[in-house]
Formats: structure tokens, sequence, C-alpha cells
């Protein structure tokens, strides 16, 4: 059939099967057809109207708001039938279908060409709809009803956080990321002086941690570090900064805090060691770790560093040293080898599961080690 005679056949369906179970029956079976998706604007309002329930899961699979023709994708554009797409997003706001809304949305909102948003019109209509709420709730929902996958500019997050700071959640959940380098981050000091001013000392670190450029960040610990004399103080405004995100190359930033304050900032540097030096590619980092706490002595930092390294070929390096140390008696190095054995432990990423256990044992005058 052509997109005509889909309409029509549907048409027919709708005027002579009062019965919906067996209607949405007849409909799975026209589902078949490639261009049913592309006529949601058509038959979307008028069964979503006679029965949200039956025909939701219907509509949900079905939805698109483009259409195939002549081998080539077209988006169906909303204000041609703004009219029945206005009255159905009314519906399902009535009926708080925020998954429906959500998908209304990016129609209502599209890019004039190409695929994603609008963002200009997206965020003019989300602030628009934030500050027309008249409760703290109906806020929440008109948030919801704009929780997609988008990222928030600065200025839209702070329209939002002056009209109402609950909005502190949703903007920290759309705030910029580059997944190809988090050498680009950028710190949002028009909405941090405002959470500050409020005394929302949690939004403030919280964009602190997601946004603060590197080079920032260093300047600031590294003086706190020389400011601060209390170590249970100096850990604490240590944690509340330390970065988050992709790729962030913490590790020579907390290398000096070591260096600066010695053991002071050790329970800061133990709380966050995984995410300064474990993971792939950071050999050359945790090897500086390895090798200041040697030099200073700290064997429960040296034990964690080398652990946290998921490196076999450092590990052994580091018990072949161990074992060569002839000026170590037998005690000193059961008890440093007893740190690394520790337990066993296992994580997994997509697609890989990988199992870390250490196996020690140490023969009279032939130690033997093996790592998997």
């Amino acid at each position: 059939m052509n997109e005509k005679q889909l309409r029509r056949a549907i048409e027919l369906l709708l005027e002579s099967q009062p019965d919906n179970q067996r209607l949405r029956d007849n409909l799975e079976g026209l589902a078949r057809d490639p261009l049913l998706p592309g006529l949601t604007w058509y038959w979307g309002p008028k069964l979503y109207a006679r029965s949200s329930a039956v025909f939701r899961p219907f509509i949900l699979n079905h939805f698109s708001e483009w259409i195939e023709t002549g081998k080539r994708w077209r988006r169906i554009q909303w204000t041609d039938h703004a009219v029945d797409l206005e009255a159905w997003l009314q519906a399902a706001r009535t009926k708080r279908d925020g998954g429906l809304i959500r998908r209304l949305h990016r129609w209502k909102y599209a890019a004039k060409k190409g695929w994603g948003l609008d963002l200009d019109r997206w965020n003019a209509a989300l602030v628009d709809s934030y500050r027309a709420a008249p409760t703290a709730a109906a806020r929440t929902i008109a948030l919801d009803e704009f929780d997609d996958w988008f990222q928030l500019h600065e200025t839209i997050a702070v329209r939002l956080y002056e009209i109402d700071r609950s909005a502190a959640a949703f903007i920290l959940k759309h705030l910029p990321i580059d997944y190809s380098s988090d050498r680009k981050r950028v710190m949002w000091d028009k909405l941090g002086a405002a959470a500050r001013a409020a005394g929302d000392e949690a939004t403030y670190f919280a964009l602190y941690r997601r946004l603060m450029p590197l080079e920032r960040w260093q300047a600031e610990v590294l003086t706190l570090a020389d400011a601060v004399v209390e170590q249970a103080e100096l850990n604490r405004l240590l944690e509340s900064r330390h970065l988050e995100g992709y790729d962030v190359e913490r590790g020579a930033t907390v290398l000096k805090l070591l260096e600066k304050r010695g053991r002071d900032v050790m329970p800061y540097v133990r709380a966050k060691l995984e995410q300064t030096i474990g993971g792939w590619g950071k050999d050359d980092q945790t090897k500086r770790f390895v090798d200041l706490a040697e030099r200073r002595g700290w064997w429960d930092l040296w034990s964690a560093s080398i652990r946290a390294a998921r490196n076999a070929k450092l590990f052994n390096e580091c018990i072949g040293k161990l074992m060569r140390d002839d000026a170590l008696n037998n005690d000193t190095r059961r008890e440093r080898l007893r740190t690394l054995a520790g337990a066993s432990r296992e994580w997994n990423w997509p697609g890989l599961g990988l199992a870390t256990f250490l196996l020690i044992v140490i023969f009279i005058g032939a130690p033997v080690v093996s790592a998997c």
C-alpha cells in the first residue's frame, strides 16, 4: 500500500471496529507495512484518545516522526499537523504520561535539519514551563517532561536555579560532557557563585568536581595544602574537590600533595587512589606512586598502589626488587608480601570479566612468586 491507501485502511478500522482489543490486533497486522510508523501523526492521537491503556504499548512500539519516501527519510514536520499533535501532547500531560510527553517533545522541538534538537527552542520551552509551574510538585513534573538526552547551557541552568533551587539535581544530570577528552572542562562560575550565595555547598562542589579545569583544581588544592594546618579538615576539603569525569589526569597533582604534606593527606589519597591511578594506560603514573612510597617508607601506599595498577608486569618487578633486597630480613620481607596479597578481588566491564588474585609462596632460599 502507498501512504494514502494505508491511511484509508486505518480509517476504516477505526470506524468499523468498536472493540479495542480486536482493533489493536488488526493494527498489529497493518504494522508489517513499513509506512505505518510514518503515519503516527494520524493514528497516534486517535488511538490515545480512544484508550490510552489499551493502545499505549502499540503507540510507543511504532512511534515515529520520520517517513521513508523514495528510499530517503524525511521528518514529518510538527507544524504540518500542529492542531492534532498539540491536543495529543495536552492529553498526555493530563494523564502525566512522561514517557510519551518526552517522545512528543523531541518531535516538537526537533532541529530544522537533520537529527537532534533545536536547543534554542527546547531551552526556551523548558524555562517557560518551569517558570509557569505554580507549585514545587508542578515544577518537578515540568522538569521530568524535559528530562531527555541533552546538555544544558550555563545561562539556562542559572535561570532554572534562580526560579527554584530544587532544579539542581536536574541541572547536574544535564551538565556538558565531552567523552573524547576531559581536558575541555569549563567551570560554570556564575551558577557556582549563585549556589554559594544561597549556601548550597552541595551543588557548588558537585559542579566543581564535574566541571573545574585541571589547572585551576591543581592550583587550589596545592594552596589548601599550604594554608590548612589541621589534618582532618585538609582531607575533607580535598575530598570535596576531587575531580570526577572521564580521563582526568589527577595523579601528578596528588603526588605533589604527598610530597608537600606527606602522611597528612594519606586518608584522602587512599580513599581516591583507585580513581587516581587505577585502570588502563596509567602505568607510568602508578610507578611514580610506588617509587615515592618506597622512598618514604609508606608501605601501605606502596602495596595499595601496586594492587590498584592491575598490571602484572609492575607487580612482578616490585616483587622481584623486594626479594633481591639483601638489606631486608625475612620477617620484613614477609610482612611487605602480606600487604600485597590481600583478599582476592574481582571486577567486570562490559564484555570482559577480570579476576585478580595474588599467590605468594616463599621457599627457604628460593622465593617463588606468581601473579595472575
